[in-house]
């Protein structure tokens, strides 16, 4: 979700097309604060790129993933947790764990408030569908 001059636009697909996020880069000169996106578009190579541009992002994370080699699931078995580790493309990230889900970020410095009030931010996306009409 792109905010500027009170407008709201989803950029959301940017980030599962291939020459997306180059584009918003290069072309449009983008620099988001931070990027936002369900587990569904955290794959490593996506992690790669937003981590080698500099952009901060927060990833809710899918339970079955590694860290370190390592399934999340027994870093942090239960509750509430955190550890810090490496994709298998060497991308360092922290994973936070609260309650059954799981949040991922590159911003070492991030503790889990800061990033679950951010990741609420993503339902803003939802919104703007659901708010304007579909233009055929």
């Amino acid at each position: 979700m792109w905010e500027s001059s009170g407008h709201r636009i989803p950029l959301g697909f940017a980030l599962w097309y291939k020459p997306g996020l180059s584009r918003l880069r290069n072309e449009f000169k983008l620099k988001p604060k931070i990027v936002l996106a369900d587990g569904f578009y955290s794959t490593d190579k996506i992690v790669k790129r937003l981590t080698d541009y500099g952009w901060g992002f927060v990833f809710r994370w899918i339970c079955n993933r590694k860290l370190s080699d390592t399934p999340i699931k027994k870093l942090i078995p239960r509750g509430y947790g955190e550890k810090i580790g490496y994709l298998k493309n060497n991308s360092k990230v922290k994973i936070f764990r609260r309650k059954n889900r799981f949040f991922e970020t590159n911003r070492m410095l991030m503790n889990v408030k800061n990033m679950v009030g951010l990741y609420k931010k993503r339902w803003t996306i939802e919104e703007v569908f659901t708010h304007n009409p579909r233009v055929e």
